[in-house]
């Protein structure tokens, strides 16, 4: 029970860091939310405020999509999942 415990929180947190890794772009590309939600399909902007707070995760194929939009590559991402810290960019703006 304890290791799934760990398990969720973990993944909860490649969620938030994910998200803020995504902010992080939307706001220095000047992209609204409303502009992601319509181009990748994800019904709202309320949609992807929850992915930005790491409420909501990413299919592999949204995040994909997210790479495609911003043209960076998949692994951007997976290193935002996996930094120990945070970027220091991704505080600003």
């Amino acid at each position: 029970r304890t290791l799934k415990m760990n398990n969720v929180k973990r993944i909860r947190q490649m969620d938030v860091r994910v998200g803020r890794a995504i902010r992080y772009l939307r706001r220095m590309r000047d992209v609204t939310q409303t502009e992601i939600a319509r181009k990748l399909g994800l019904g709202s902007q309320m949609m992807v405020s929850r992915i930005e707070r790491g409420e909501r995760a990413l299919s592999i194929g949204e995040l994909d999509g997210v790479a495609r939009l911003f043209k960076v590559p998949l692994g951007y991402f997976v290193d935002a999942a996996q930094a120990k810290g945070e970027r220091p960019e991704w505080g600003k703006k």
